[in-house]
C-alpha cells in the first residue's frame, strides 16, 4: 500500500582519494634495497675480492713455478689462519731451498765452494771485471804428489789434509768478492779481483808458503818432507772490450798451462803470468 515498514539511515566518512604509498613506505622500500646492496658491497670488498686476489696469485705461482707469501689479509678467522699456514709453508720451502742450494754449491769435505759454485762465481767475477775494467786473478792450486800421499798414509789422512787446505784457502780469501773452491780431487781454485799486479803475485806466493807451513808430513813426496803445492796463476790487469771474446773456459785453459809450467819447473812453486791481448805482458 506504499506504507514504509522501517527507516534505515546509512552514513559514511567523507570520500577522499586513497594514497598508494607514503614516505614511510618509501623509506622501508629504500632500506630493503640499500641494506642488501651495502651488505653485498661490504662482503665483496672485505671477503670476495681478497679471496679472488689470493686465488689469482696462487694461480700465477702455479704457472710460473714460484712460491711467494700471500699479502692480502682475510677478515674471516678461519680463512686468515689458512693464509698464515700457507705463508708458513712458503717460508719453510724457501728455507729448505736455500739449504739445498748451499749444499749443492759446497764441497762436502772441505766446506768451501765446489766446482759448480766456482764456475758460477768465476763467470760472474769475469763479467764484472769486463764491465768495470778492474784487475782479475785466476789461480789453480794442485797438491804435489797427493796420490802418493793417499797411498802412503791412507785416504783418511788425505781427507784431513784436504780439510786443512780448505781452511787455509778460507783464511786466504778475506773479502766477500774473493772466491776459493775445490774443483777436483786435490785441485783448488782462487779468484781475486781488484788487486794490483805486485800485490796479487805476493798473495799467491804467500798462499803457496801457507800450504807448506802447515807442515803436513808427506813421506811419499819427491821434493819435500811436507805436503806442498804447485800454483798456476793468470793475471789480467785491465780487461776491456777486446777481452769479451774470451770465455771463462779460455781463461782456465791458460791457467792450466801455467800450472803445468809450475810442475815442469820442479813443483812447489808458482807460475804467475800477466796476460794481455794479443800477447802476455811483462
Amino acid at each position: 500500500t506504499g506504507t514504509p515498514i522501517m527507516l534505515v539511515t546509512i552514513t559514511h566518512d567523507p570520500l577522499t582519494m586513497p594514497k598508494l604509498i607514503g614516505w614511510s613506505e618509501i623509506l622501508i622500500l629504500l632500506l630493503l634495497l640499500v641494506v642488501p646492496a651495502a651488505l653485498m658491497l661490504s662482503i665483496d670488498r672485505t671477503l670476495i675480492r681478497p679471496l679472488w686476489r689470493n686465488t689469482r696469485l696462487i694461480r700465477t705461482m702455479v704457472d710460473k713455478g714460484e712460491l711467494q707469501e700471500l699479502p692480502q689479509q682475510l677478515p674471516v678467522l678461519e680463512l686468515e689462519q689458512m693464509r698464515k699456514a700457507f705463508n708458513n709453508s712458503v717460508q719453510l720451502v724457501h728455507s729448505q731451498q736455500k739449504k739445498l742450494q748451499a749444499l749443492s754449491m759446497t764441497d762436502g769435505l772441505t766446506g768451501i765452494a765446489n766446482r759448480r759454485a766456482f764456475d758460477e762465481g768465476a763467470l760472474s767475477a769475469w763479467h764484472k771485471a769486463l764491465r768495470q775494467g778492474e784487475p782479475i786473478l785466476l789461480a789453480i792450486l794442485d797438491l804435489d804428489y797427493f796420490k802418493s800421499f793417499n797411498d802412503t798414509l791412507g785416504h783418511p789422512a788425505g781427507d784431513e789434509a784436504l780439510k786443512c787446505i780448505g781452511s787455509t784457502l778460507t783464511q786466504f780469501c778475506r773479502r766477500s768478492s774473493e772466491l776459493c773452491a775445490r774443483i777436483g780431487g786435490e785441485e783448488f781454485a782462487v779468484v781475486i779481483t781488484g788487486e794490483d799486479k805486485a800485490s796479487a803475485e805476493q798473495r799467491i806466493q804467500s798462499l803457496r808458503q801457507s800450504v807448506e807451513a802447515l807442515a803436513i808430513h808427506h813421506p811419499g813426496s819427491d821434493i819435500a818432507e811436507v805436503l806442498t803445492c804447485s800454483i798456476g796463476a793468470l793475471y789480467i790487469q785491465q780487461p776491456g772490450a777486446d777481452y769479451r771474446n774470451l770465455a771463462l773456459s779460455d781463461l782456465l785453459t791458460l791457467v792450466d798451462k801455467e800450472l803445468y809450467r809450475a810442475k815442469q819447473q820442479g813443483r812447489n812453486r808458482v807460475s804467475f803470468q800477466c796476460y794481455s791481448l794479443p800477447h802476455p805482458c811483462d
